[in-house]
């Protein structure tokens, strides 16, 4: 036993007197480093161990069955002076007489009569708090120093009086919330550090966050270095490493281990082990902690442990809905019976959490946490002579706390948070989801044969349009141009003058019957008979367009007032005219009616005579105006 105490007093790899291995707690001078560790019994009870470590070499251990941390720790500071002395007048006497190191204390010793006191037959009960005067410090019988004890009462203080404090000071509450999550699921969890206080602190944290449960694997808040093939062990364990053999683990064969650092604040977390926690205990543990972080950075111990009793009086407290008796209700071939009691697990799986309560389903932890239940309630039906069903089952272990405002205003500020969380996870789900779609959709599209085929035709059809257009516009091009060029020439054939050499035009003639002609009352020498003599016929060639020629009572030109000479040329223009739809175009477009322009009005007596105009004197040509 005491190879072992001296293996857990002095865990660490490196010099012992190294000051990376002490705590900011100074006595003297000295360094004085306090922490704990834990031994196992082969039938599986374990023995809990507080070592106040001074100076570097120097170690005082205390052992005992109850967790009295605190306790165990203020008594070594009581006893120190006096043990240190009794250390170093055993080891001179050793040295001097080549005599074992190891002395036995007896009932003479001061020192045992205050260790009597503290941890023997004196040791007060659960709940009471002494006074212990210390013997070495007696004058005339009287001791003039004491030290003040408390013994905690695990009944009351369901966190066994563990501090929180060291687990918290990691950073930030995920990792918290991470560690939580696979002790929950039962896996393999070490958490590494160099000040020995803050790890076996930690550790001891760790196993009090999952009450009413309790840890049932390998537990070892200290791991020596002469312990390190426990890492490779394939059952679950919560260990405590000390940073210097942080190098060592990486080289043993150990997999899927859970490692929090907590001098850097690192760690590793399954994403699976999130996905099967619920989601609103777990955002309301999450902010609950934040809470007790930010008021009192968990220097009060009871409230935190009330963050994590609450998700399990989520998660575990329906449990009393479905305890079924073996006589009323034959029970399946892997229920769990106690009793004759059995708790139908089928049902419970289907509960609010059904997905964490299937994950702790075949953990060791669960299966103990069950059997006491049924065992609870048998004992009431024992003395009651019923079984308690539903809510006649008290369990003051899963109650929760009467709630306060600061509560309600944590619960609602949990559920924004879970709200939020929510939407984001969809939002980025949805986006996620569409992207692949998109991606997919593009991949088929580019793939599909058929998509291709259609592809190829479009782009034949586009370039077969695309030259057909290309076409089409070259001939209506070369067809304009054969049209004016056509035109052209047709209005270079007109005749607008009394030519006798011209040929005749070889159309239909148009030969309408000249009015008669009034005689002037005078004449100029320039108007003579011959000159305004129009000819006979005058013809008009026009090969294209064919059109419809007008009736020539509506269309035609009157002659009236009109000289004799002009007759003949005023009738071409307007016959060509109609031809080439100008006037007729024009009365359309206007909505003017069509017919004979009207006669232009007589002039005035006393106006000049109008000169009058030569048969001979040209026209201007229509195709430049």
């Amino acid at each position: 036993m005491s190879d072992h105490v001296y293996a857990f007093a002095f865990p660490e790899r490196r010099a012992r007197d190294d000051a990376s291995t002490s705590t900011s707690t100074s006595v003297g001078g000295r360094r004085v480093e306090r922490f704990t560790f834990c031994l196992t019994r082969e039938d599986g009870s374990r023995i809990m161990g507080a070592v106040r470590r001074v100076g570097g070499t120097r170690a005082l251990a205390t052992l005992g069955h109850d967790p009295w941390f605190e306790y165990h720790a203020r008594a070594l500071e009581g006893a120190e002076t006096e043990a240190l002395r009794v250390l170093e007048e055993t080891m001179a006497t050793a040295t001097t007489t080549a005599t074992a190191t190891t002395r036995v204390l007896t009932r003479e010793d001061a020192l045992w009569v205050y260790l009597d006191r503290v941890l023997g037959s004196g040791a007060p009960k659960a709940g009471e708090t002494v006074a212990v005067g210390l013997p070495w410090t007696a004058f005339a019988g009287v001791a003039t120093q004491s030290v003040t004890l408390r013994a905690p009462d695990l009944k009351k203080e369901f966190n066994l009086g563990i501090k929180f404090t060291s687990l918290l000071d990691v950073g930030h509450v995920d990792a918290v919330l991470a560690l939580f999550t696979a002790l929950v699921t039962e896996r393999r969890v070490v958490i590494a550090g160099s000040r020995l206080e803050a790890l076996s602190g930690a550790v001891q944290a760790a196993n009090a966050t999952l009450y009413p449960l309790s840890w049932q694997h390998i537990f070892l808040p200290i791991l020596p270095e002469s312990l390190l093939d426990y890492l490779t062990a394939p059952m679950p364990f919560l260990i405590g490493l000390h940073s210097s053999l942080l190098s060592e683990m990486r080289k043993l064969p150990c997999d899927d281990i859970f490692l929090l650092n907590l001098d850097d604040g690192s760690y590793t977390y399954f994403e699976e082990d999130f996905e099967n926690m619920p989601g609103g205990p777990l955002t309301l543990l999450r902010v609950g902690l934040l809470r007790e972080l930010e008021r009192t950075r968990g220097q009060d111990s009871q409230a935190v442990a009330r963050v994590f009793r609450t998700f399990f009086s989520s998660v575990l407290g329906p449990y009393k809905q479905h305890i079924k008796g073996v006589v009323a209700n034959p029970p399946p071939k892997d229920a769990i019976i106690a009793e004759s009691l059995w708790l139908d697990q089928d049902e419970f799986m289907r509960s609010k959490h059904g997905n964490v309560l299937f994950a702790m389903r075949g953990t060791q932890m669960y299966e103990v946490f069950v059997r006491q239940r049924l065992a609870m309630c048998a004992n009431v039906a024992r003395k009651t002579g019923f079984v308690p069903v539903g809510d006649e089952i008290v369990d003051f272990d899963l109650e929760e706390p009467d709630l306060t405002f600061s509560d309600l205003m944590m619960r609602g500020q949990a559920m924004s948070e879970q709200f939020a969380s929510a939407s984001s996870h969809a939002f980025s789900v949805g986006s996620s989801v569409f992207r692949q779609t998109m991606r997919k959709a593009k991949h088929a599209y580019s793939s599909s044969k058929t998509i291709q085929d259609m592809r190829k035709a479009f782009s034949a059809k586009k370039a077969q349009f695309t030259a057909s257009m290309s076409k089409l516009r070259e001939k209506s091009s070369e067809d304009l141009y054969a049209k004016w060029a056509e035109y052209e020439g047709s209005a270079k054939t007109l005749n607008f003058g009394a030519n006798a050499d011209a040929p005749p035009l070889q159309t239909a003639a148009i030969a309408p019957t000249p009015p008669p002609v009034a005689e002037e009352p005078s004449q100029t020498p320039r108007q003579s008979a011959s000159s305004v003599a129009p000819p006979e016929e005058e013809t008009i060639s026009v090969s294209k367009p064919e059109l419809p020629i007008p009736d020539a009572r509506e269309e035609r030109v009157s002659d009236e007032n009109v000289p004799p000479s002009q007759t003949s040329e005023t009738r071409v223009v307007a016959d060509m005219m109609r031809l080439m739809s100008f006037d007729h175009d024009d009365d359309a477009n206007t909505g003017k009616p069509t017919g004979p322009p009207p006669p232009p009005p007589p002039p005035p007596a006393d106006s000049p005579k109008p000169t009058e105009r030569s048969a001979v004197e040209p026209i201007p040509n229509l195709i430049d105006l």
